[in-house]
């Protein structure tokens, strides 16, 4: 059966805390459930954590649910829905909101004071049921939105936004009927359904900012869609990034999109493979591995890019004020059979970490390879069958290759968490994955259950593991009381530039001191 592969940031405080399990100090607690009974219906799982070291997990389900503390699940009668579920810091449920309908969770982040951030999909009609007993009907007719949620710590919707796509009227309009009065064949054809797909989420100051694939016209963001003259016009898939109003979900605005140049030719269908950003301080980094001839632009600039047929380089931009700058990490042209690409960005003190799977060379370091190298008598290049594992530090000033990670490719491609040789999905914060020396922690990568970790953007105080397996999920988590004792309160952090620095056990340590340390309420690597 499909199995979901999680991967992400498996801290050094996660790690020191799951084997230390006699520290009195630390809670340690583990759940499992069963929400869907087949493991193809399993999807949308993400975890968030906070200051207090409440837990938040997502998922999705087609029965009903017992979680314990008199918290329960209903069953969606044979539909298969989400659900987002809270714990506290000992493992005990607090509640459970519901959508009801074809919706799926695809982020989750939590901002200083445990408020919870949504990010997902819904097509049709989707009943939304809070921990308060509120209810609301979302409609998505014909096409997959985009919804992002504001939750409180007690389960209430504080705000609610949906994002429609829409078919190209213009073009649609443009093309009339060529075939003769009384034929009704327009030569506009909208894949069905469209969508906006979101894929992360993050808080930074008064903003919360998504990516998101989209595919047709976002007129809400101002995004068009693609579009290939084949004869008739094909709606082609683009990236998107847009932020709102941390506030009310108010003003969505885009920030910057990433799709093909123009309206092309029969069979040249350019995209961008895959998209991911991270933003500090309202400076945004926006990486993407693109195919063809592509342009990322602003409302206040654009950059086009030519690429030869059958390359997939690396692009990492840098959008501040509007204007862009970028480096482009190239890589051999290859032909590949639908191969997946992901990416998965965070902001690690002057560098950006850019992790996910590649096929081929790998851009940022060529003499890395996803299988062994295979040409054709025509000449045509493939790197075996599967996609590989990679995790990269990029200088966010220079662009400099810092350092290149990809894990034994042997034990990786043996996994079974792979299908097909593909990896169904990818997804987490990569911060931590290197070891207090700098160097990556190949250890971290447990072969055939990946699991997802997430901890609050404020310390180390508090993590959780994820593990999806056929149609279970299992729920590890670990909250450090003296850690979280040793650290300022999260209101105090966000100008505490000389706070003290304490290691990940919560002990002060000084600028003598070398390996990762909290300082300001967030994690450096010191040298």
């Amino acid at each position: 059966m499909k199995k979901l592969l999680l991967l992400a940031a498996l801290f050094g405080a996660t790690f020191s805390a799951f084997a230390q399990a006699d520290d009195q100090e630390a809670t340690f607690w583990t759940k499992s459930i069963k929400p869907v009974a087949e493991a193809d219906d399993l999807a949308g799982v993400r975890a968030a954590t906070a200051y207090s070291g409440d837990v938040y997990v997502s998922t999705t389900y087609n029965q009903a649910l017992s979680l314990g503390n008199d918290v329960t699940i209903a069953d969606p009668e044979g539909l298969v829905s989400s659900a987002i579920i809270k714990y506290n810091n000992s493992g005990d449920a607090q509640w459970a909101i519901t959508l009801v309908g074809k919706a799926t969770v695809r982020a989750m982040e939590t901002d200083a004071d445990g408020t919870l951030f949504v990010a997902g999909n819904i097509l049709d009609g989707v009943e939304r049921n809070d921990a308060t007993g509120a209810k609301q009907s979302l409609n998505s007719p014909d096409n997959y939105s985009a919804f992002i949620a504001k939750i409180s710590t007690a389960g209430k919707v504080e705000a609610l936004k949906i994002i429609t796509p829409e078919t190209d009227a213009d073009i649609a309009a443009a093309v009339g009927d060529p075939w003769g009065d009384g034929f009704d064949m327009p030569l506009y054809m909208a894949f069905d359904p469209i969508y906006v797909t979101p894929n992360k989420l993050q808080i930074d100051g008064d903003k919360i900012y998504v990516s998101a694939a989209y595919m047709g016209d976002v007129k809400e963001l101002g995004w068009e869609g693609s579009y290939i003259d084949m004869g008739s016009y094909v709606d082609n898939r683009s990236n998107g990034v847009f932020s709102l109003n941390k506030s009310d979900l108010s003003s969505p605005t885009n920030i910057a999109t990433v799709q093909m140049t123009g309206i092309i030719g029969m069979f040249e269908q350019y995209y961008p493979e895959a998209l991911s950003f991270t933003v500090e301080n309202g400076t945004i980094y926006v990486g993407f591995f693109g195919f063809g001839n592509l342009t990322l632009a602003t409302a206040s600039d654009a950059k086009s890019y030519e690429f030869d047929y059958g390359k997939h380089p690396f692009v990492l931009a840098t959008l501040k004020n509007g204007s862009i700058t970028s480096t482009t990490y190239d890589a051999a042209p290859h032909f590949k059979d639908a191969r997946s690409y992901n990416i998965f960005m965070s902001k690690v003190q002057n560098n950006i970490a850019v992790g996910g799977t590649y096929y081929g060379e790998l851009p940022f370091d060529n003499s890395k390879t996803s299988g062994e190298v295979s040409t054709s008598d025509e000449g045509e290049v493939t790197y075996g069958f599967s996609s590989e594992m990679f995790l990269t530090l990029l200088n966010a000033q220079t662009g400099e290759v810092v350092s290149t990670f990809v894990p034994n490719k042997q034990s990786v491609a043996q996994s079974s968490a792979y299908d097909g040789g593909n990896i169904s999905a990818l997804y987490g914060d990569i911060t931590n994955l290197y070891c207090e020396n700098g160097v990556y922690e190949a250890d971290a990568l447990v072969e055939g259950e990946f699991p997802i970790v997430a901890a609050d953007a404020f310390s180390n105080v508090s993590s959780v593991a994820v593990r999806a397996n056929e149609n279970e999920i299992t729920i590890e988590g670990v909250y450090d009381e003296k850690a979280a004792l040793a650290i300022e309160a999260p209101e105090s952090k966000a100008t505490a530039a000389d706070a003290r620095a304490y290691n990940i056990a919560g002990q002060p340590v000084n600028a003598a001191y070398k390996g990762i340390v909290i300082k300001g309420g967030k994690k450096f690597l010191q040298k």
